[in-house]
């Protein structure tokens, strides 16, 4: 009997071993983003910049997101019911043991001589029961294949939430060093333009300029301090949105020291970012993981119809108040069969069929709506690049033309409206010059997102 359990435990030990061998695919898709331990492997993207506060805005961020942790606890409970699934696999024992009072009436037996038909003792017992599954219809396979597969996708889940995670931190980013260019260049004008007002002013005292030259001068000087409180308050939004992304807290002034590299990175523009995109995203790997876990499901649906086997082995002690011991126990082979279990079984078969189906409709939403992304992406990448180009020469033109109007305005040779469009135009080149710059970064991002690159 003793050699018999041993064997079974034996046995039973080596099933998971052998299912490695059977199905090495389905075990290497875990490997491939393998969480020993439950330490999630994070991913370091650093996309488009070498900056280092931006690489640590993303690492603190991906350290306290709760959108993550939400993620990480799903995958630990995934965890739990495979290793519950896979459990099915051993043998089910139970020991057990007491005391008990056992009677009996012997109600057919005759009465004689005031003798009482009631026979009634005590005794202690202990069990040992084993159940061991030889064959469940597939049932149990496909349900911790299923579950295998639902862990996987959701460990896409968290690698594509981390990738939208950088992107928002990437995008806010590039939004705030946009609007603090943008400021510099309107306090540099304040600065100019007061230098220009001070001369100005010395020309009206003497009688050598009008006034009203002074005025249009305090004007434009309004119109920049109220674009430069704006622009102030745009920046504390983003930085507000920043902080709630990150979990990072900026002290006040952090983006003086953000740069923009105005040197554009090599970038090849020829790939088929639309393959490339279904080969790479979290998000199309995760699906086909669900489809396949949802197929997994009704296979197990539809083998809860075929007959169960299951070895049975038990095992007892038995002692009474008399001291009378003696053991007892049983082998052999336990048959369930579901019968009439067909209507409910199909009931459950057309609802996951069902699931099947809006699954398999999502995969299709999401291959067009990924084309999309792409498509837009290389647009806005196109288009940015050849505002770029145009905006850099409009710069230089608006430069040249404010320094000869500066020039003549200082010979008294044009008037404060000429002085101040010319200045006015250098401004809106400029700005217009970093929005490009910066407009072509959000793309760049914007199309790797897309496509599912990390960078």
């Amino acid at each position: 009997m003793r050699f018999c359990l041993v064997c079974v435990l034996i046995f039973f030990s080596s099933c998971s071993q052998f299912e490695k061998l059977k199905n090495p695919s389905l075990y290497a898709d875990d490997s491939e983003i393998s969480d020993t331990n439950h330490k999630y492997e994070k991913e370091k993207m650093v996309i488009l910049s070498a900056d280092a506060t931006l690489r640590k805005i993303i690492e603190t961020a991906l350290e306290k997101s709760p959108q993550i942790g939400i993620i990480k606890a799903r995958i630990d409970a995934a965890h739990s019911r495979l290793n519950l699934a896979i459990m099915e696999y051993y043998p089910e024992i139970n020991l057990s043991g007491g005391i008990r009072h056992n009677w009996n009436r012997e109600r057919f037996l005759p009465i004689t001589k005031g003798e009482d038909p009631v026979f009634a003792y005590n005794y202690m017992f202990a069990d040992l029961a084993v159940r061991v599954p030889i064959y469940t219809g597939g049932s149990s396979k496909h349900a911790k294949d299923a579950l295998r597969y639902e862990h996987s996708a959701l460990k896409y889940s968290l690698k594509r939430t981390e990738q939208q995670l950088v992107f928002e931190i990437v995008r806010l980013w590039y939004l705030i060093i946009r609007n603090r260019l943008i400021r510099d260049e309107l306090v540099l004008s304040i600065e100019n333009l007061k230098k220009i007002r001070n001369m100005t002013a010395m020309l009206v005292k003497e009688k050598k300029a009008p006034e009203l030259k002074l005025a249009a001068l305090d004007t434009r000087m309004g119109q920049l301090e109220y674009e430069k409180i704006r622009i102030n308050g745009v920046i504390s939004s983003l930085f507000s949105a920043l902080s709630s992304c990150s979990g990072a807290d900026f002290p006040q002034g952090a983006e003086k020291h953000w740069k923009l590299n105005e040197k554009l990175p090599p970038f090849l523009s020829d790939k088929d970012y639309y393959s490339l995109a279904l080969g790479n995203r979290q998000d199309v790997r995760e699906l086909h993981r669900r489809i396949t876990a949802q197929e997994l499901s009704m296979a197990s649906k539809r083998s809860t119809l075929m007959p169960s086997v299951y070895g049975v082995l038990s095992y007892g002690y038995r002692v009474n108040t008399d001291a009378d011991h003696g053991d007892t126990g049983f082998a052999g082979i336990e048959v369930s069969f579901p019968f009439l279990n067909w209507f409910k079984v199909n009931a459950q078969i057309r609802e996951e069929v069902a699931k099947l189906k809006i699954l398999t409709e999502t995969m299709r939403e999401l291959k067009r709506k990924i084309r999309q992304e792409v498509s837009d992406a290389l647009l806005a990448l196109k288009t940015a690049q050849a505002m770029i180009s145009s905006s850099a020469q409009t710069v230089k033109y608006a430069t040249l033309n404010f320094e000869i109007t500066k020039k003549k305005s200082d010979l008294s040779m044009a008037d404060a409206t000429e002085l101040l469009l010319a200045h006015q135009e250098l401004l809106v080149a400029k700005s217009n010059y970093y929005k490009a710059i910066t407009d072509w970064y959000l793309a760049r991002a914007k199309l790797f997102f897309a496509a599912g690159i990390d960078k």
